[in-house]
C-alpha cells in the first residue's frame, strides 16, 4: 500500500469498515503471524510476481509500529528475512504447496491519515489562509499526511515555529483535519503542523516544489 488509490488499500479499508473480511484461506496463516509476532494482521492479499515464477504476499497490519517490527535491522531499509522465511515456510506448511513464496509487508495507519489530510478539499485550504489573516502567512502546502506552513523568511521561521502562533495555526487546520480522520489516527494532543520559510524554497530547491518534496 502507497497511495489511497492502491487497490491493497481500498481492500483493506472494507474490512477496517467492516465491508468485508479477510479471505478464510489466509485466516491460518493470519492467525500464525498474530501468535508468533503479536501483532494484528488486518489483511493478506496474494498475487503473483511478474514473472509468474513466485507467490507474493502482502501481509497488512493496522499500524507503522507493526510493521517496523518486521524491518531489517542492519541498516538496510529492508524486511528481516528469517521472520520473511519464517512466515512463507508457514503458509508452505498450511497449504502443501513447494512453490517459493516472497513475502513483504505494509501497514494501514499511515496510508489512512494521507487520505484524511489529502481529503480536505483546496478551497477549504484558500479559506483557511483568508481566515487566519497573519501579514506572514505565504503559503499552506501538503505531502501526504503532513502540512507544513511557509512564512515568508528564515527570521519569520525562527520568530514563529516557537510561538503560539504556530500553536493557533495548528489548531485551525485540526478543525478542518478532523471530520475526515474516518479511523481517529489523529489527535489533538500529538498532532502538529510543520514550518518553513519561502526563502529557503527559493534560496536552497530553486523555487520548485518538486525539488522540495523530492
Amino acid at each position: 500500500m502507497i497511495t489511497p488509490t492502491d487497490f491493497a488499500y481500498q481492500q483493506t479499508k472494507n474490512i477496517m469498515q467492516g465491508k468485508a473480511s479477510i479471505q478464510s484461506e489466509f485466516l491460518p496463516l493470519a492467525k500464525f503471524i498474530n501468535e508468533s509476532f503479536n501483532v494484528r494482521t488486518i489483511n493478506i492479499l496474494y498475487d503473483r510476481t511478474e514473472n509468474g515464477n513466485h507467490a507474493r504476499f502482502n501481509i497488512c497490519f493496522e499500524t507503522e509500529s507493526e510493521k517496523q517490527q518486521f524491518n531489517s535491522t542492519d541498516g538496510s531499509f529492508s524486511f528481516d528475512r528469517l521472520k520473511q522465511n519464517r512466515i512463507a515456510e508457514k503458509y508452505r506448511a498450511i497449504t502443501g504447496s513447494a512453490e517459493p513464496v516472497w513475502v513483504f509487508f505494509s501497514a494501514f495507519e499511515p496510508i489512512a491519515k494521507t487520505e484524511a489530510n489529502e481529503s480536505i478539499s483546496s478551497s477549504k485550504i484558500i479559506q483557511l489562509k483568508k481566515e487566519l489573516n497573519h501579514p506572514d502567512l505565504w503559503e499552506i502546502s501538503r505531502l501526504f499526511a503532513y502540512t507544513t506552513f511557509f512564512v515568508y523568511t528564515d527570521e519569520q521561521l525562527k520568530e514563529y515555529s516557537k510561538s503560539s502562533v504556530r500553536k493557533i495555526w495548528a489548531d485551525r487546520y485540526f478543525e478542518l483535519l478532523e471530520p475526515h480522520d474516518e479511523f481517529g489516527y489523529f489527535n489533538r494532543e500529538t498532532f502538529s503542523i510543520l514550518m518553513d520559510s519561502k526563502e529557503n524554497l527559493d534560496k536552497n530547491y530553486q523555487g520548485n516544489w518538486y525539488y522540495y518534496y523530492k
